[in-house]
């Protein structure tokens, strides 16, 4: 029930109430989660336009249409997917838990968590096989910055388990290269220490010896000394970058479509999960335990989903380990010019 005495509610999230929103939930969520909900706040936004739907008028029938919408044809006439489903329920539920204490509503209209819980098909995790994986490590040329770069990139990813966000984020100074680790900063703002492997360590040694000085020999000044991933202009490569770019060498080998940084985590977990256990501060033990929940216990694998090899046969060949590589000697292989980033 609207307490009629306080301002009109307006119709639709306006810039002032999502602002004020963005600020009450600063202190308790991280800005990834947060810019995730107001993302998922304009799409029930839009929901409400296309409906006649005011905030005012929005009550347990309402949000039950908004998640058949959802899930049926709302992401441009397809379904989303069951976790996006959820969140923006989440987010939704967190908008007007805050529209609540702000004195609009009594009681939120929206069903808790235990009332109203979101049932559907969970899709089996995509994941590249041993070959499938050799392959796209191999995509990228080392004869240039760049591609010593997204060859570093790839490798890390899949050699660690990390995810998009995390992978972004990394500065040169969070590397410990001596004992082949780092610290990644993961959900709710907390750090933990991965190990980054023998394959990943010679394309990352390979790019932060030529390729990052030479892309920052291009940039001048203005490059970003602190970010580990770098564009060519020099500033941090952005969250979107890294993922069109792992598109964009995927279809370059011919893999199936939908291969993301996401994907390469599910991959390492099933790489790992033969004996000996996965380490519990390794980073990926939720996704592990995700991972086999779905494809059910590693001693017996259906195989059905894949993208390229199933399960079984991960586990038996192990993860792709390729032999580690001598990093060039500066003789052998000088660092490239501003002239030649193009």
């Amino acid at each position: 029930m609207l307490k009629h005495e306080l301002p009109p509610l307006p119709d639709h999230p306006d810039p002032h109430l999502l602002a004020s929103w963005d600020r009450h939930l600063a202190a308790q969520l991280s800005a990834n989660t947060r810019r995730a909900y107001r993302d998922d706040l304009a799409t029930f936004a839009g929901w409400t336009g296309s409906h006649a739907v005011t905030l005012a008028d929005v009550d347990g029938r309402a949000v039950r249409e908004y998640l058949s919408w959802l899930a049926t044809r709302g992401n441009g006439g397809q379904p989303y997917a069951r976790t996006s489903v959820t969140r923006k329920l989440a987010a939704l539920r967190s908008f007007y838990a805050y529209l609540q204490r702000r004195g609009w509503f009594e009681v939120t209209p929206i069903p808790s968590a235990r009332a109203l819980k979101v049932k559907m098909p969970r899709p089996l995790p995509r994941f590249l096989g041993r070959t499938e994986a050799a392959r796209l490590m191999a995509a990228p040329p080392v004869w240039t910055p760049a591609g010593r770069r997204d060859r570093a990139i790839l490798e890390f990813a899949y050699g660690t388990g990390v995810r998009l966000g995390e992978l972004a984020a990394l500065d040169v100074a969070d590397l410990d290269r001596h004992r082949v680790a780092t610290v990644v900063t993961g959900k709710g703002g907390h750090s933990r220490r991965v190990l980054y492997g023998v394959s990943a360590r010679a394309s990352l040694d390979l790019y932060l010896d030529y390729g990052r000085p030479a892309i920052l020999a291009g940039a001048g000044e203005v490059g970003d000394g602190a970010a580990l991933w770098l564009n060519l202009e020099g500033g941090r490569l952005s969250r979107r970058s890294i993922a069109k770019m792992v598109r964009r060498h995927a279809d370059a080998v011919g893999l199936a479509s939908g291969v993301t940084v996401h994907v390469l985590r599910h991959s390492y977990a099933l790489a790992h999960m033969a004996p000996p256990a996965l380490p519990e501060n390794s980073g990926i033990s939720r996704t592990f335990g995700a991972t086999a929940g779905v494809f059910g216990q590693a001693s017996d694998f259906s195989g059905k989903a894949t993208s390229g090899s199933s399960p079984a046969r991960v586990r038996r060949q192990g993860p792709y380990q390729p032999a580690l590589r001598q990093a060039p000697s500066a003789r052998s292989c000088p660092p490239f010019s501003s002239r030649r980033l193009g």
